[in-house]
């Protein structure tokens, strides 16, 4: 049995177009315009509108009445150079007036800036400008110099701050007066008076006055050891400013009239009490350890001096 002819319906023949988009056409003629000849460049909008545009028009509309095509317009169809050798050309279809699209030129791409890292100083390191040390440029000599010097300063002034505390600091001229009080009592006990005549006086009395006088020599020798040992000297001279000469002039009248044991024990009562009080007053104002220590010793040994002279009288 022979095989049966294929029969092709008209419906294929009258739909054999398909409908392009826009953008597709567009990039159909950009790609025909850099593969053709320079010559031919300029007609690729226009063979694009000819071959696809109304192509499509003719396969979802009804077709357009025939218009007069403007000569200018070339039949690509009729080019060997896109007419395939298997496929006939197609028989020339009423065509309406084309205008041709002006080509644009590609859309250049734009690549916003990069937002630089948050770690890029630790990733380039290497790139960062190095920054020198504040110091002037100088040899490595110079700057350990430089340096010992300054922490010697240091020093200094931290072991001055040190001492100062420790010692009693600007307390050290109140310790002045005192050994200068005790300088009067020395003076007013001595075995001879200012004259040089020797003096009579009453047997309590001349005991008080032995004990007064070695008592106060040895508490003014170890007031004048801790103001060396704290770096504080004390000129002889100055140590005897608070000799009164007035009362060794009291104290000559006070022998050519017989008095002389009772002026000496008001005199000696009223010098204990102003050495008692001065005590009191520099060790308040005080803060050293040691010296505090020394005040209050003798202090102590006022009081019992000031008892014994009451006694004795």
């Amino acid at each position: 049995m022979p095989p049966r002819p294929i029969q092709h319906s008209n419906q294929f023949h009258n739909t054999r177009h398909t409908y392009i988009p826009e953008h597709a056409q567009r990039l159909m003629a950009r790609n025909m315009e850099r593969t053709m000849p320079s010559s031919m460049k300029k007609y690729a909008g226009a063979f694009v509108q000819q071959n696809v545009v109304e192509g499509n028009q003719g396969a979802f509309a009804a077709p357009a009445s025939p218009v007069p095509h403007p000569a200018a317009v070339p039949n690509f169809q009729q080019q060997s150079h896109f007419q395939p050798e298997d496929n006939p050309a197609p028989a020339p279809q009423p065509q309406a007036q084309v205008v041709a699209p002006t080509a644009q030129p590609p859309a250049q791409p734009v690549h916003p800036a990069a937002a630089p890292e948050p770690y890029d100083f630790i990733m380039n390191a290497e790139q960062q400008p190095k920054r020198g040390l504040p110091f002037p440029k100088a040899d490595s000599t110079l700057k350990r110099v430089i340096f010992a010097v300054g922490g010697l300063f240091v020093l200094l002034i931290l072991f001055i701050i040190v001492k100062g505390m420790l010692s009693g600091g600007s307390d050290l001229p109140l310790f002045v007066s005192i050994a200068q009080d005790q300088q009067e009592l020395i003076h007013l006990t001595s075995p001879t008076n200012s004259t040089g005549q020797q003096v009579v006086l009453s047997a309590s009395s001349q005991d008080f006055a032995a004990t007064t006088n070695a008592s106060v020599s040895s508490s003014q020798s170890a007031l004048l050891t801790y103001l060396a040992k704290n770096k504080y000297k004390v000129k002889p001279s100055l140590i005897g400013l608070k000799v009164s000469q007035q009362l060794d002039t009291q104290l000559t009248n006070a022998t050519a009239a017989g008095t002389y044991d009772s002026t000496f024990q008001q005199i000696m009562k009223t010098q204990l009490t102003t050495y008692q009080n001065d005590l009191s007053a520099t060790y308040q104002k005080t803060t050293g350890k040691n010296g505090r220590a020394l005040l209050s010793n003798d202090y102590k040994q006022a009081k019992l001096l000031l008892t014994q002279l009451g006694s004795g009288q």
